[in-house]
């Protein structure tokens, strides 16, 4: 098997900067938010836990142009917008991973593919890192998402380096472009025991969730909620956008399309024709949050639409956490008050 000495990482994320790809990487911002941030090598790499901020903007941008409206005379023409530099996501982690698997069901495999998903998804590499603790909120270890899934290569942290492994064929293709980076190891790979302090418990949460959809946790949560939308900025499997057509000038001839991520929690988000807003209140905004990842998604898509990476525990000013939701659904414990 394969081996990557520690002090090697910056020089190999500095030979695939050079080569054909822009390389994201788990560092923090000017705000001092860990995050994912392009590589210019001045970065300092975080790799010992998760960060803040999860790698999803790689495929689903903040905000991004999708079409431009240029108009000649009586003539109108539309240009799709896509960006063909390749990306390598490096440090991504297992809960990461399998998020990425849970949009792709969305944007890939539920009816029409979303072709700008699409294009970004064929031009990005995931370089893992394994997991060696949980975080303080995760509960990933409940839902089988620290294991991690689709990766190009997986790096598991042992003594002086890494332990490398292939998931793909431009996983393969990595090793081969730069083989000085990499040497032969005969130890075993570590095997991590992750031990989540949070937890939920195995069930048909579909079923559960639509039996306890007037249950008093609802209100008694919400109670605290602020709708700030934090909770759904972190979360990795959160993908809800709105679509807005502007105008580049005053001249009201060329237009721009943009997608921009949103969030349920607010409040203009369930505004209809008319000026309807179905849900007002902060509950069902709460409601439709968790709902939407144990009910209607498993519902859909066949699957749980959360990895429990704990980052909307982490994210709440006021500590609302949605493990203890759902164990107070599943009659498990009383949510905390506060």
């Amino acid at each position: 098997m394969n081996f990557l000495a520690g002090e090697k990482v910056p020089l190999l994320l500095d030979a695939l900067k050079q080569s054909e790809f822009k390389v994201l990487v788990p560092t923090e911002n000017n705000r001092e938010a860990s995050c994912f941030s392009e590589w210019t090598g001045k970065e300092t790499l975080l790799l010992r836990e998760q960060t803040f901020y999860g790698p999803k903007k790689a495929l689903l941008p903040q905000k991004e142009k999708l079409f431009e409206f240029k108009k000649d005379g009586k003539r109108t023409s539309a240009e799709h917008l896509f960006s063909y530099q390749k990306k390598i996501v490096f440090g991504i982690r297992p809960c990461d991973l399998n998020a990425v698997l849970v949009n792709d069901r969305v944007f890939l495999h539920f009816g029409i593919n979303d072709s700008f998903y699409e294009h970004n998804r064929k031009h990005v590499l995931f370089i893992a890192l394994q997991c060696t603790k949980a975080g303080e909120n995760c509960f990933c270890t409940s839902l089988g998402t620290n294991k991690p899934k689709g990766f190009d290569l997986l790096l598991t942290p042992m003594e002086n380096g890494f332990f490398v492994e292939t998931g793909s064929a431009e996983g393969k293709k990595i090793l081969k472009q730069f083989p000085s980076f990499f040497s032969e190891t005969k130890k075993k790979k570590p095997n991590y025991r992750i031990v989540c302090k949070n937890s939920i418990p195995k069930k048909d949460w579909h079923a559960l969730l639509e039996k306890q959809f007037n249950n008093p946790v609802w209100k008694r949560t919400a109670e605290r909620c602020l709708s700030c939308g934090s909770c759904t900025q972190v979360c990795p499997t959160c993908f809800c956008f709105s679509v807005e057509d502007s105008f580049n000038d005053f001249s009201l001839r060329d237009s721009a399309r943009y997608r921009e991520l949103d969030s349920c929690f607010l409040l203009q988000f369930s505004r209809v024709a008319g000026g309807l807003i179905f849900r007002e209140a902060r509950d069902a905004r709460l409601k439709q949050f968790v709902n939407h990842k144990y009910d209607y998604f498993p519902k859909n898509h066949g699957v749980i639409g959360c990895v429990g990476c704990g980052r909307c525990i982490s994210a709440c000013p006021v500590k609302i956490s949605i493990s203890e939701i759902l164990n107070a659904v599943a009659g498990k414990r009383k949510v905390k008050k506060q």
